[in-house]
């Protein structure tokens, strides 16, 4: 039975308030468990937010996400005083053919402690419409301070620089508030990154504030096709290259003692999206492109040192992947160099051994 107009509209607000509780679903009691180490210092930081996200609730579906998300924050005594601007548009269809697009506006405040922040909304704005049988309903979702909880954001890898993390347990608690509409949430794109900033020096930071959200869009293009089995080719060198660049001109870069060979951690979550995805289908990828992603794992902080509970698993995955290529490369000596390459990088000593070998004529 087709729904009717005006139960269409409601529905789409309904829709709509999910979505607002999904990018705001939870307080820090509820904050997923993950690697923290000193969080954020006192100074003044600029961060970037992406996140993107699939909903179904009966009789519809909901894709989008904030398509630009960033702060500005100044801590001082382990307290902030700072920021929070995104934007983003969500498609929704129904099941009976009609469907809709909606604008979003958020802005909030950065609250919660250095190693466990949050963004407090002030205001979220949705507007739009929907087409159903030729006709057009508007559609207008206002909430103010207080009407949508506040989001943390997961820490998972900080230096003196540089702290970035994931919304895990914003996804969490919205996959929870989805099911108790009957519906189903799934955070695509979720993580954030900020760096330290030095007024004096840098200027004003928002020239800095875009370009680290859109290294971190890339980054997540890019992680998009790897996980449909696509190398991205010379995209992901210049990529990594950037983010090299990026945090190699910050002014904290020679006082946190951060190598000119360093990644930093801009793009930490999206290299251990991209890592997790290869261990999947080890099979998909070259023993170049392999070498070329545990390289750049290691120099963005996803393994290694200071990667956590995370990294030492992630980790062992990729070794167990790794070791899957070794007979297939074997009688191919470029292969079989890029793939020992790859487990001296890991600290794989039986499997760099074992390739060893093989480059010297003694393997089987």
């Amino acid at each position: 039975m087709e729904r009717p107009r005006g139960m269409k509209r409601f529905w789409v607000l309904t829709t709509m308030a999910v979505i607002a509780a999904a990018n705001s679903p939870a307080s820090a009691t509820s904050r997923q468990a993950g690697f923290v180490d000193g969080g954020f210092s006192d100074g003044t930081w600029i961060g970037a937010i992406s996140y993107s996200t699939d909903i179904s609730l009966p009789g519809s579906s909901a894709t989008g996400g904030l398509s630009s998300g960033s702060f500005v924050v100044t801590w001082s005594g382990g307290s902030p005083e700072g920021t929070f601007e995104g934007s983003g548009s969500t498609d929704i269809e129904f099941d009976d053919g009609a469907s809709g697009s909606i604008e979003t506006v958020v802005v909030g405040e950065i609250s919660g402690s250095p190693t466990a922040p949050e963004i407090a909304f002030t205001s979220f704005v949705s507007t739009g419409s929907i087409t159903t049988d030729g006709i057009t309903i508007p559609i207008d979702l206002t909430l103010g301070p207080g009407e949508t909880p506040n989001t943390p954001l997961d820490v998972t890898f900080s230096t003196c620089g540089h702290v970035s993390g994931n919304l895990d347990s914003a996804e969490a608690i919205a996959q929870g508030n989805a099911a108790q509409a009957g519906g189903t949430f799934a955070a695509q794109n979720a993580s954030w990154s900020a760096t330290k900033v030095d007024y004096a020096s840098e200027g004003a930071p928002d020239g800095r504030v875009e370009d680290l959200g859109l290294l971190m869009l890339e980054g997540h293009n890019m992680a998009d096709e790897i996980e449909a089995g696509n190398f991205p080719g010379p995209g992901f060198s210049d990529v990594l290259q950037r983010a090299q660049n990026f945090a190699a001109s910050s002014s904290w870069n020679d006082a946190c003692g951060q190598g000119d060979g360093s990644y930093g951690t801009i793009i930490t979550d999206v290299m251990s999206r991209i890592l997790t995805a290869m261990a999947a289908n080890p099979l998909t990828f070259t023993a170049d492109e392999w070498s070329q992603a545990i390289n750049a794992g290691i120099a963005s902080g996803s393994l290694g040192p200071g990667s956590g509970a995370d990294g030492t698993q992630l980790r062992s995955d990729l070794i167990a992947a790794l070791e899957i290529q070794i007979d297939i490369a074997d009688g191919n000596p470029a292969d079989v160099f890029d793939l020992h390459k790859a487990f001296v990088a890991l600290g794989a000593d039986e499997q760099a051994d074992r390739t060893e070998a093989l480059l010297e004529g003694e393997g089987e």
